[in-house]
């Protein structure tokens, strides 16, 4: 059996054997590219914390799952979540974070925070069936919320009387606490491991508006880049070729950009401690960073990743990647390639749009 974790988000992946791994880039078998929230992520009155209602702190949960080795079988999945709490708290459970603790470490802890660190489970179908058109993606959905009770709990204004406690609300009352949701995917004999943080926090004005995730318009396919500037041109009309060809023998150049609206990137209010004063202060980030990340089922990417923003250090400025051809003997049967683009905010907010080429050789 394989077995490969995924973090969700940032993303990364850890492979079961040694020697020379794959491209980051190129899908071979089943991979969790990402997960995302809906809603992307809550806000807690602080007032009164535990005052909302179980339905208002539940998100839905939907990953991204592909496996191009799949055969087209349903996959199987589970899910639990806990809060992913304070370390001075985590600790206790002998857990480390990102993973949810079983009833034995937190029963050990005095309630009320004892039975509020408890892992519940996140209800959602126990399979998933391959979507249209090629039955290589899968979109498994779960839900999952903190209780009103654990939110009342974990962001008090009132103190327990237990120092390490206490400093541990505070935190989460100035800087958020997220749940953290394990994920699992069992496929054709492979099993795949995603954690996904599902994100509280403070309400620090009345105005403030719960993040949501980045939307991707769409995906864009050019064919030639400006030698000066470096800029994608010569786009492959979508509506008059959805699926374009590329040759390997003619080396056909592909340049892949996500397009984005100027609201994909929001600004939001962050709560951070003036390193000179130490005193904890609120300010507007006016637009958050989003990051592009690209994969392809054959072939890879270069760079595999892209910003929203302007890297400091150079002038150029693109959040385009072109696509490397794969060699003859690692092009599909029937040629066909497909592409996810996903993209990832500054709060846990993440979403994906894919497209699909023809590669000949």
């Amino acid at each position: 059996m394989k077995f490969a974790i995924t973090a969700v988000c940032g993303l990364a992946l850890a492979a079961g054997a040694c020697g020379e791994l794959p491209n980051p880039t190129t899908v071979q078998d089943l991979r969790v590219l990402a997960v995302k929230c809906e809603p992307a992520g809550f806000l807690v009155d602080l007032e009164n914390p535990g005052g909302a209602s179980q339905a208002a702190l539940t998100a839905q949960i939907t990953a991204l799952v592909i496996d191009p080795l799949g055969g087209g079988q349903e996959m199987a999945v589970s899910a639990v979540g806990c809060p992913d709490y304070i370390d001075t708290i985590t600790s206790a459970t002998q857990q480390g974070t990102k993973l949810c603790p079983p009833a034995s470490a937190t029963s050990m802890i005095p309630d009320p925070i004892g039975k509020n660190l408890a892992t519940a489970p996140a209800p959602g179908p126990p399979t998933a069936a391959p979507i249209a058109p090629y039955g290589i993606e899968y979109n498994p959905m779960v839900s999952f919320g903190l209780t009103p009770e654990q939110i009342g709990a974990f962001f008090s204004p009132t103190p327990f009387g237990v120092p390490a406690i206490d400093q541990s609300i505070a935190y989460n009352r100035d800087f958020g606490l997220p749940a953290i949701v394990n994920l699992t995917f069992d496929l054709a004999g492979e099993h795949a491991v995603a954690i996904k943080n599902v994100v509280y926090w403070p309400r620090l004005d009345a105005a403030q508006q719960p993040n949501q995730n980045p939307t991707l318009d769409a995906i864009r396919f050019f064919t030639q880049r400006d030698p000066t500037t470096g800029d994608p041109f010569n786009e492959i009309d979508p509506a008059v070729d959805p699926v374009p060809t590329v040759s390997v023998g003619a080396m056909t150049k592909l340049y892949v950009q996500p397009a984005y609206s100027d609201t994909a990137a929001e600004p939001y209010l962050l709560k951070e401690k003036n390193v000179d004063t130490g005193v904890v202060e609120t300010r507007m980030i006016e637009r958050e960073l989003l990051r592009f990340q690209f994969y392809a089922t054959a072939g890879t990417f270069d760079p595999e990743m892209q910003f929203s923003e302007r890297n400091p250090f150079t002038d150029v400025f693109h959040t385009d990647s072109e696509y490397v051809l794969p060699k003859p003997e690692k092009i599909p049967a029937d040629g066909i390639v497909t592409f996810w683009i996903v993209v990832h905010d500054e709060r846990a907010g993440s979403n994906w749009a894919s497209r699909t080429i023809r590669v000949v050789p």
